[in-house]
């Protein structure tokens, strides 16, 4: 299936690109100048920027000042969330499309993506993140002319399982009309995991592509050393709640679910055990994955590492932390 060349027939299609802005001037230019180099130019790009304390704001502007697709808006900082919601409620676009301000695209990413929603006739359009690093050169997008027809359980499962769709606003194309009852909840933390089920419910047709032309900015961590609060908790119930969704549902996901919960409370673990005021966080999230302990002895989506990390949690929270010391010091290259 080849993806079409000519403009003509997607000219008529607005596409807004919003993109929320908060202290990123390092990164900020390289971001717009993607978006304003597409190779499909009936854009709208909505640049807001979040109350950013650098210089941030300014360059915004200048780039106001060059591009009459550019619209700026200057707001307070109210977080991702608030920013997303301003640029959908403002926008003009047939179809919207995201991108965080330290990211950026491949010059034919829109086009791409839009010529595979018109073929399709889909309403949502899914392509993956191509992970990147600050000092990385020759940089290219994956380019592929796949792509297929997704059910919503089958969305579902490659969401949860992470199986090359991520969970993220990023990396996709909206027709517009799937917002119209959704907006991303504002002062809440996974904002994106919180609506995906929404955004799934919504969209009539789905499709996903193997075409990767959004560069996803990786910043270099220890995943030991990671910071962890309370805050980060609110992932498990969130979590937890889409869990008994899609236990209710779409029963035949269950196991993805499963997964994805028991991934994500390792997750936190592995950042929380060594945080001395999180100990009784820690034997929540110990009750919490052992629930799951059949499941994941016995579904084989489960890795040989969360089957041992799994025994060394029955055997005790100390004996976790050793294993999970060992682990990062042997992969993470602490």
């Amino acid at each position: 299936m080849d993806i079409l060349t000519g403009r003509e027939n997607n000219m008529k299609k607005l596409v807004t690109v919003i993109v929320p802005i908060y202290n990123v001037e390092n990164y900020l230019k390289k971001c717009v100048n993607s978006i304003i180099n597409q190779t499909y130019e009936n854009i709208e790009i909505i640049l807001i920027d979040d109350g950013s304390t650098d210089g941030s704001g300014t360059i915004c502007d200048e780039y106001l000042a060059k591009d009459n697709r550019i619209k700026v808006i200057h707001k307070k900082n109210e977080g991702l969330s608030k920013a997303r919601n301003v640029g959908i409620e403002i926008s003009n676009g047939d179809f919207i499309t995201f991108i965080d301000s330290d990211d950026y695209f491949d010059t034919k990413f829109i086009e791409n993506m839009l010529k595979i929603a018109v073929e399709s006739k889909a309403d949502l359009i899914i392509s993956g993140l191509k992970d990147v690093f600050e000092k990385q050169k020759n940089i290219y997008a994956d380019e592929s002319d796949y792509y297929t027809i997704l059910s919503k359980e089958e969305t579902y499962r490659k969401v949860l399982l992470q199986e090359e769709i991520d969970v993220s606003a990023n990396a996709k194309l909206y027709q517009k009309e799937i917002f119209k009852n959704i907006r991303y909840p504002v002062g809440e933390l996974y904002e994106d995991i919180k609506i995906i089920d929404k955004i799934i419910e919504n969209a009539n047709k789905i499709v996903y592509t193997k075409y990767k032309g959004y560069f996803y900015l990786q910043r270099n961590g220890s995943i030991m050393h990671s910071k962890i609060n309370k805050e980060k908790f609110v992932l498990l119930k969130t979590m937890e709640r889409l869990l008994e969704f899609i236990e209710e549902k779409y029963p035949n996901v269950k196991n993805a679910a499963i997964k994805r919960y028991v991934y994500c409370n390792y997750h936190i673990l592995g950042r929380a055990i060594f945080n001395k005021d999180l100990e009784k966080e820690c034997k929540k999230i110990r009750k919490n994955i052992l629930k799951y302990r059949k499941e994941i002895f016995e579904y084989n989506i489960f890795s040989l590492k969360e089957k041992i990390a799994t025994v060394t949690l029955i055997l005790g929270i100390w004996n976790y932390k050793v294993f999970w010391k060992i682990y990062c010091k042997i992969y993470q290259k602490l």
